[in-house]
């Protein structure tokens, strides 16, 4: 149960971060009108479903593990944002996720 609750913590913490992303992208203007697209509400949304799932995941592992999970979701996000954003993984954003896998690992040592 709790490593299903992990990877979906993982997976709708990173599909928050590409769709508040998206969002970004299509807001024209200074309005507050154009900050609500579908994108922009939906990646909100989600990132409240995250803290909910953050919650009830501590009903079944401890903080360590936790804060683990949140570190390997910028990980995750870098891959989605490779494949659907299609933005480029340059050199300083690998050496970045090596150091948090680097970091995670440590952390769990």
């Amino acid at each position: 149960m709790s490593v299903i609750l992990i990877v979906s913590l993982i997976l709708v913490n990173s599909f928050a971060q590409i769709l508040l992303k998206k969002g970004a992208l299509k807001i024209n203007g200074r309005s507050i009108v154009s900050f609500l697209n579908v994108e922009t509400i939906l990646g909100y949304s989600l990132f409240f479903l995250s803290t909910i799932m953050s919650v009830l995941l501590l009903n079944y592992v401890n903080f360590k593990t936790l804060t683990i999970v949140i570190a390997l979701n910028f990980v995750c996000t870098l891959i989605l944002s490779a494949l659907m954003l299609r933005e480029r993984l340059t050199r300083q954003k690998a050496l970045s996720t090596m150091i948090i896998v680097v970091g995670v690992i440590v952390f769990n040592l």
